[in-house]
């Protein structure tokens, strides 16, 4: 059983099985889905999602339980690959090769580990919008309070809509340097301090707490205040997650080319 498991039919099936999951999702929360559940999902973590209003989404709650079904369909074949063949073979044999495939191997299964956390464990909020000089406490406890908004592009740039929010960040017009939130915070266990904020660059407190700007929101009547629309969330394996992700993908570079000068090195050969 253990070996059927560990086998690369069984890799195959599970990754097959995330991609048709994936693709599921795709047109769930598309427009031709369901885009508001999705947009609910995505304001919370998933469980606190699925004890509160799951029962109101059966479709979508099964769709979850199947992607989780099919990713641990993939961690026991990671678990079963590297107790069955990696380590026997890392045993009898010193190969860098194998080495390579064995680290890799458990960098996944901590990378697994670390988007079932993020799904979990913490809390998010989202769809804060603040103008200078207005606060917002957190169910958690936070108080945070914006002190100024600095802008230094025009204004209606901002004026974002759903699908093109990201690609505007990539524009030459918009300058995410330029344009940027000074605010201080506090918390539970979190003294007041002040930081800045600019798109694509969080805050990080020192007990992890993360502050994301996501968009500025222009006025819309001549007496309204432009509004930073901000997210606090908070998850103890974030960070670390993020680091394992990017160590794998270092990691994999080495073998590649490893791989690439051994079939070089057969074809010559030959």
């Amino acid at each position: 059983m253990i070996k059927k498991l560990a086998s690369l039919s069984c890799t195959l099936s599970a990754l097959l099985a995330l991609a048709v999951w994936l693709i599921i999702g795709c047109i769930l929360s598309s427009r031709f889905g369901t885009p508001d559940i999705f947009s609910d999902i995505n304001a919370t973590v998933l469980l606190q999602w699925a004890l509160m209003n799951g029962s109101s989404s059966p479709g979508i709650l099964f769709w979850f339980a199947c992607g989780f079904a099919a990713a641990a369909l993939l961690f026991a074949n990671l678990i079963a690959c590297v107790c069955v063949r990696l380590l026997p073979q890392c045993k009898r044999r010193v190969d860098m090769q194998h080495y390579m495939l064995l680290t890799l191997h458990i960098l996944f299964v901590f990378v697994l580990l670390g988007h079932l956390a993020d799904v979990t464990i913490g809390f998010k909020n989202t769809d804060i919008a603040l103008a200078e000089g207005e606060s917002y406490t957190s169910p958690q406890g936070y108080t945070l309070h914006i002190d100024r908004i600095l802008i230094g592009d025009n204004p209606k740039d901002f004026r974002f809509n759903r699908r093109d929010v990201r690609g505007r960040m990539s524009r030459d017009e918009f300058h995410p340097d330029r344009n940027q939130v000074f605010f201080h915070i506090s918390g539970p266990t979190l003294p007041q301090m002040q930081g800045q904020i600019q798109m694509l660059s969080p805050f990080v407190a020192p007990d992890g707490l993360r502050i994301t700007l996501t968009k500025f929101l222009v006025a819309k009547e001549p007496g309204d205040s432009m509004q930073a629309d901000i997210v606090l969330s908070w998850n103890p394996f974030h960070s670390a997650a993020f680091s394992v992700t990017a160590l794998m993908i270092l990691c994999f570079f080495p073998l590649a080319f490893r791989l690439f000068c051994r079939g070089l090195s057969k074809e010559h050969t030959s």
